[in-house]
């Protein structure tokens, strides 16, 4: 995104918003070989600062929603130092489950299903594809309920699902690592965390948490040495907020 926005500036090419994140979906369709959705590139370019933004790629809709004030409520993002490699085949043989699933229940994308049209179709597809499908219908709903509890600011709830969120890339998805699943396990435990997951394409990579400033330091007290332990290695911490998608300034002068 960073680099077709500039590349764009360069040439005076009027290609912003949604137009600039379908160019570099195909850039990692056709370069890197991840047949990705449109997340990661639409929240790069319309992000909104002090806001969580919902997608709905069934129609390319966006919806910003306020996050928690920081007396509330905060992100701190734990970086496993796992690196995922989503050109190896398992972030593709997941999409064509999918397809294969939405095939099963006449729909075009899961977007379009939900749970009663997944298991009236799980005669006709495989477990596992029945798995990874139940990942993304349920995942569909977990998302609408928790941009609902954000706008209400019920911040418990939201953390709630976020847990549900984690358990189902773990056991249904299997995106999750030990590594991702030992810090979601640590952090559930420590008091002031409203709740924790794996965020990213998954098999390695972050977890993010959402806790209050207390939390926050108590995640960060018990995990570095707790981590270090348990795997050997180090992860990385950093309390993050919501900031703008792409944009342009000039340089001194």
């Amino acid at each position: 995104v960073a680099v077709g926005a500039v590349a764009a500036s360069l040439w005076g090419l009027e290609v912003g918003g949604m137009d600039l994140a379908r160019a570099c979906r195909r850039a990692e369709h056709n370069y890197a070989g991840v047949p990705c959705g449109l997340m990661d590139q639409a929240i790069s370019v319309l992000a909104r600062e002090g806001h969580a933004m919902m997608l709905d790629c069934r129609d390319e809709s966006v919806k910003h929603v306020p996050m928690p004030p920081r007396d509330r409520a905060r992100v701190l993002v734990v970086n496993t130092n796992v690196k995922h490699a989503l050109g190896d085949g398992a972030y593709a043989a997941r999409v064509e489950s999918c397809r294969r699933a939405a095939l099963a229940m006449g729909v075009v994308t899961l977007r379009e299903a939900d749970t009663s049209a997944l298991h009236a179709a799980e005669h006709a597809m495989t477990q596992e594809e029945f798995r990874r499908a139940r990942h993304v219908v349920t995942e569909n709903d977990r998302t609408t309920r928790a941009c609902a509890m954000l706008e209400r600011g019920e911040i418990e709830g939201f953390g709630l699902l976020m847990k549900e969120s984690h358990e189902s890339l773990k056991a249904d998805y299997e995106v999750s690592c030990d590594e991702l699943d030992f810090v979601v396990e640590l952090a559930a435990g420590v008091p002031g965390v409203f709740g924790a997951r794996m965020t990213g394409g998954g098999f390695g990579g972050c977890a993010v948490i959402l806790a209050t400033a207390d939390g926050c330091e108590g995640v960060a007290s018990l995990l570095s040495e707790a981590y270090r332990v348990r795997f050997g290695r180090e992860c990385t911490l950093l309390e993050s907020g919501a900031g703008a998608g792409v944009r342009m300034w000039g340089g001194p002068g």
